[in-house]
């Protein structure tokens, strides 16, 4: 399976990150730290693509308001569209993601070797200043 490049209106469209599902491992992409001090109600949003079969690997969110020193896991409620790019909406974050001066956002997938695979792109943090 190719995945297609993003055509979702203001997307970047040809760079993306793929997670793939070639062996039964966890993989795991953190961001550099962001600060968000005086800043509340956070929030990220990108666009996914599940495909191959109809079991693609989840991801899973975390943050860390440490620089990466504790994680914890962001409730989200994934799409099951397949095979074609769909915007997540904006997905709150707890309140201890607020007023950080190191925040640390994770993007993790367990593998089960199967062949699936996720991709994401056009990934934006957004908060009230």
């Amino acid at each position: 399976d190719t995945i297609p490049f993003c055509a979702l209106s203001g997307s970047s469209g040809t760079v993306f990150l793929v997670f793939t599902n070639g062996g039964p491992l966890t993989e795991v992409i953190d961001t550099q730290a962001i600060s968000t001090i005086g800043k509340t109600n956070i929030k990220i949003n990108f666009n996914q693509y599940r495909g191959y079969t109809t079991t693609p690997p989840s991801i899973n969110l975390y943050y860390s308001p440490d620089n990466g020193s504790n994680w914890f896991p962001i409730t989200w409620t994934e799409t099951g569209t397949l095979f074609t790019w769909v915007n997540t909406g904006d997905i709150s974050l707890p309140i201890g993601a607020e007023n950080n001066a190191q925040l640390k956002l994770r993007f993790s997938v367990n593998g089960t070797g199967s062949g699936e695979h996720t991709a994401i792109d056009d990934f934006t943090v957004k908060a009230t200043f």
